[in-house]
């Protein structure tokens, strides 16, 4: 787990490893190879984030994960948002309440944290296990566009048990 704290931002990230993500995602709907698939490729990492400010006078902090991106092995890409992961789980027929747990457990889009607020959630990368990368993470301190790159996070690369043969 690392956490960093920057011009109001307060940010904790952690991988999480593949079988305890492949429980939470089958436990909670969605097929099991499908949720070994997500676990597996999907890069989960949990995050608590929020503003470190103590005063009420403190500037909002906004967050528009959208804003973020990903760079692995020199490439730039895009953070896919929880709207693209439920637009894709609807068209590969992941159930109903699969992808409504995945968007109660996936960090919001968009959020606007007053001093001292938090919230907690998950963050699917779509990437594969062992992979390295680096998330810029944009976000906005009152009126001031603030950016910073969190160089080196790892994806799980734990496998899960009890994997269904080939």
């Amino acid at each position: 787990m690392s956490t960093w704290n920057w011009d109001g931002l307060s940010l904790e990230v952690a991988p999480l490893p593949i079988e305890p993500a492949t429980a939470f995602f089958s436990n909670r709907g969605f097929p099991y190879k499908k949720a070994i698939k997500l676990a597996q490729n999907g890069c989960i990492f949990r995050s608590a984030i929020g503003h470190d400010g103590k005063k009420a006078s403190d500037p909002p902090v906004h967050i528009n994960v959208a804003d973020w991106s990903l760079k692995i092995g020199g490439v730039v890409r895009a953070y896919r948002t929880k709207e693209e992961w439920l637009a894709r789980f609807e068209k590969d027929g992941v159930p109903e309440e699969a992808r409504i747990a995945f968007q109660w457990a996936t960090f919001p889009t968009r959020q606007t944290f007053q001093a001292e607020d938090y919230n907690w959630g998950i963050h699917a990368f779509d990437l594969p296990p062992g992979t390295t990368f680096d998330l810029t993470v944009v976000w906005r301190y009152g009126k001031d566009m603030k950016q910073v790159v969190l160089k080196d996070l790892k994806c799980s690369v734990d496998k899960a048990q009890n994997e269904p043969k080939k």
